[in-house]
């Protein structure tokens, strides 16, 4: 397995090569569209927002009778051919084949352990792949935007309610946390889920106006992924909350500072109880100070909101770097497997304990 993950390494800060230039094959379609969204064209490979990258010695192309010609051929897990289908696929010594995939494991819908010994490369949301692709980035202010900061804003303001939750999957752990939380105070629930709440009455169509409307009323947002898995970090923390000046309540594997903004959300798993959740949230909603200070993350850092293409700078420069190694990963399956998602299971079991046992769900 490769370890040369490009978001923190700086050995591939290196000016422009000339000769010949290497050729990115994206062999799969992204969730069946062709080309991939915001990857139409070979400037995406050179340039990232519009800033060239440190080696632009690339091009892409769509066209899998290249595939021989290729320095690096990506390919989508959900959009994957059969492992015996690749295994028929001609490649050279030299060719880097790269995995890339945002679902988590439960939701890859492939025995990966089938694609063991094909790909070299990996491109996920977890900080160890090769490739660093997050659902979503942040970065510090420059010095412009930070001499343009205005007065500090009561985001307190004109919210009349506590605690919103949209969810379309149940039965899920976080499932547990909910329900004890709705002990404590009140939290209304939107979706398919709200019914197994006892909340029919509420809808809100996500994305309409009306919808947004009703979002900024509220204080914090529940950002619970679905799963426990390494790094995953998903939309329902970088949009929804965000958006609509919301406090992210998060749960999930991990939040440091790799994937999440620090100071801009409120972490479950550091509560000894659900309980003690409700009273820190009450406490918040009872002060203005205490609860602005979670935007205050505003004055320093930015959400870039557009495709997270850093990654495609980086594996420019890696084909362009002689120094990196050839390697494979023969267990596939480990590394994206169900496996990976029990990180901080046993905090959320001692969280749900009381819950678990006494039957109340």
């Amino acid at each position: 397995m490769a370890h040369f993950n490009t978001k923190r390494r700086s050995s591939f800060q290196q000016k422009s090569y000339q000769g010949k230039k290497k050729l990115v094959l994206i062999y799969t379609p992204l969730f069946d569209r062709t080309p991939w969204p915001g990857l139409e064209y070979s400037y995406n490979f050179t340039h990232f927002r519009g800033k060239p990258c440190p080696v632009r010695n690339c091009l892409i192309s769509y066209n899998k009778s290249r595939v021989k010609d290729s320095d690096a051929v990506l390919f989508h897990a959900r959009d994957l051919p059969s492992a015996f289908e690749l295994a028929k696929i001609p490649r050279t010594s030299r060719q880097r084949w790269a995995f890339l995939v945002h679902e988590n494991p439960f939701f890859s819908y492939k025995n990966l352990s089938e694609y063991n010994h094909l790909f070299n490369w990996t491109m996920t949301y977890r900080t160890d792949s090769d490739f660093f692709v997050p659902y979503n980035y942040y970065r510090r202010l420059t010095p412009e935007e930070l001499s343009t900061i205005e007065e500090p804003k009561n985001y307190a303001a004109k919210k009349d309610k506590l605690v919103a939750w949209m969810v379309g999957h149940c039965g899920k752990p976080r499932d547990h946390v909910v329900q004890q939380l709705s002990m404590y105070l009140n939290v209304t629930v939107f979706g398919a889920c709200a019914k197994h709440f006892n909340q029919t009455g509420n809808h809100c169509r996500r994305g309409s106006r009306r919808c947004s409307s009703l979002l900024r009323r509220f204080k914090f947002y529940l950002a619970f992924e679905n799963a426990m898995c390494v790094d995953y970090v998903t939309e329902k923390y970088w949009y929804t909350p965000f958006d609509h000046d919301m406090v992210p309540v998060v749960l999930g594997s991990n939040y440091g500072p790799e994937v999440a903004i620090p100071g801009s959300f409120i972490n479950v798993l550091d509560f000894k109880s659900v309980r003690a959740l409700a009273e820190y949230l009450n406490y918040l909603d009872a002060n203005d100070s205490a609860y602005n200070a979670y935007f205050l993350w505003k004055t320093k850092y930015k959400v870039e909101y557009s495709l997270p293409v850093v990654w495609t700078c980086n594996i420019c420069a890696a084909l362009n770097n002689n120094s990196v190694p050839t390697s494979i990963y023969h267990d596939l399956g480990s590394y994206w497997g169900v496996n990976t998602c029990g990180k901080n299971q046993d905090k959320l079991d001692n969280l749900l304990q009381g819950v678990v046992q006494s039957g109340t769900f």
